[in-house]
């Protein structure tokens, strides 16, 4: 048995797909190389990218398993930023801009987790690139409480912001 180089669970060394994550396939080949050791987060991280992008790969070797961490170094980070500002700034007002009906639809452009998305968020707010605003709640009942009066809509920040 050897961890999925993606999700940590264990996996038989028969190569077969993950049973936790079911997205990729690491030979037997792979599996017995010294050399996968030293590459092993570096893969997790590039094989969690595609997994939320919905790519499968088969690995059989050491350079089969280079393949994807090479993708992986090579996407193009600043379109990966513009997508995720445009998504997040064209999303309905919610009254939690880092909850899960604003991340889910994000893992795919980001290529990460919930977690790992939120985290993602996080830097370009810390950064500077975006911020939330609230925006009253509207469209209420007369004499119902809403349970938030107050909805967070994402905006892109201007230079100096």
């Amino acid at each position: 048995m050897t961890a999925c180089a993606l999700c940590g669970e264990a996996t038989p060394v028969s190569g077969r797909f993950c049973p936790c994550c079911g997205y990729h396939v690491l030979g037997d080949e792979l599996l017995s190389d010294p050399g996968l050791t030293q590459i092993q987060i570096e893969l997790g991280r590039a094989l969690e990218y595609f997994c939320f992008r919905d790519e499968r790969w088969t690995l059989h070797t050491l350079a089969d398993a280079r393949q994807p961490i090479e993708y992986f170094d090579l996407r193009d980070r600043q379109e990966i930023e513009e997508k995720t500002v445009k998504a997040l700034t064209e999303a309905r007002p919610v009254s939690d801009p880092l909850g899960a009906e604003v991340l889910r639809p994000l893992r795919k452009i980001i290529g990460a987790s919930l977690e790992h998305s939120r985290e993602y968020v996080e830097g370009l707010r810390k950064r500077g690139v975006i911020r939330t605003e609230p925006r009253p709640a509207s469209g209420t009942l007369e004499g119902v409480e809403p349970f938030s009066s107050t909805l967070y809509s994402w905006v892109r920040c201007k230079d100096g912001e």
